[in-house]
């Protein structure tokens, strides 16, 4: 009898202790503010106010929110932006109406987004927020940052204006003379054309005493080689700089 009482003690201990480790979870959602919870074992998906009777602990929430009759076609888009906090035998309220839904684009796109100090990601995007409305600044290289405030299920576009060149670079440019120097695009170009003539043209003749020597073996032939060789790398030496001074006007133009 005396081990019976004790054993009854024990799962009545047990069973307390469960008690005290659950909690409610009270959530208010609907057709058109969608919660995602996920637990341990599994994930639910919530459309309607639903109250839960879960274990104390922390869990990750998402919440998709359609805008004119949008559909969750993939749950995977879901991100659990959120965790909500369950305290031993007390209950936790979760109000999906509470969130909106804002999406940003912008020309060109992949700007960068933030709200304050706090960095969103890049456009497009689409943001789920417990908020009315969400301040945004957008930013990308070369262009004039902007700023707007984004509204519930609509979305905004902004039209990002290129910064205007430094004026101290568009003096530089207007005081570098390009038509009194246009003869040296001619003479670079003149230069490419004969040096690139004159260094295949010794490489051939190169190439021909190269298997003539081959063939005899004349040791004669070495040094006509090596002077034809020599000639043909002046050549296209001649050749890539006048490249390079066509090169040079051609981005001075």
């Amino acid at each position: 009898m005396k081990y019976i009482l004790v054993w009854i003690l024990i799962f009545a201990g047990l069973e307390r202790l469960q008690a005290q480790e659950m909690s409610r979870l009270s959530i208010q959602a609907s057709s058109t503010h969608v919660v995602f919870v996920r637990f341990p074992d599994k994930s639910l998906r919530i459309e309607r106010d639903t109250v839960l009777t879960v274990p104390t602990g922390a869990y990750p929430v998402g919440v998709w929110v359609r805008c004119g009759g949008t559909l969750v076609e993939n749950e995977a888009i879901i991100t659990f932006d959120y965790t909500i906090r369950l305290v031993e035998n007390e209950e936790a309220v979760l109000q999906a109406h509470r969130f909106s839904r804002f999406e940003l684009a912008s020309l060109p796109f992949g700007a960068e987004v933030r709200s304050g100090w706090k960095y969103l990601g890049t456009t497009p995007m689409t943001l789920i927020r417990e908020l009315q409305s969400l301040p945004v600044s957008v930013q990308k290289k070369g262009f004039i940052p902007a700023e707007a405030t984004l509204s519930p299920c609509k979305t905004t576009t902004l039209n990002l204006q290129k910064k205007p060149i430094d004026s101290q670079k568009i003096s530089l440019l207007q005081k570098i003379p390009t038509k009194e120097y246009r003869w040296l695009s001619v003479l670079g170009g003149t230069a490419t054309i004969a040096g690139l003539v004159y260094s295949i043209q010794n490489k051939f003749k190169a190439d021909d005493l190269y298997d003539l020597y081959k063939v005899s073996g004349d040791p004669a032939l070495r040094p006509q080689i090596k002077a034809l060789d020599t000639k043909a790398g002046w050549g296209l030496a001649i050749a890539q700089t006048g490249l390079a001074v066509v090169a040079i006007r051609l981005v001075l133009k």
